[in-house]
């Protein structure tokens, strides 16, 4: 019998704002002296397609958190580039 997966937990996090606008907020790092949160946020305009835009706008931020967490060591790597 196979045991049933946990459903991934979503990250970053995008709210309906009383306007109709969207705040799309990322997790970036912490603080290594304050221990605070950094997060990166970033805000789209009300519109009928607002919540598609949202959505867009989380997971290009979520790439762009990764891609900087994973350093130039990667970046390199991925573009098949080697260093003698």
């Amino acid at each position: 019998m196979a045991a049933a997966r946990k459903p991934r937990r979503q990250r970053g996090e995008v709210e309906r704002l009383r306007v109709g606008s969207y705040r799309v907020r990322v997790y970036v790092s912490t603080d290594p002296l304050s221990g605070k949160r950094h997060r990166a946020d970033e805000y789209v305009a009300a519109g009928p397609q607002a919540a598609k835009e949202a959505e867009k706008v989380r997971t290009r931020l979520l790439n762009e958190v990764d891609s900087a967490a994973a350093g130039p060591a990667a970046h390199a790597a991925a573009a098949g580039s080697t260093t003698a």
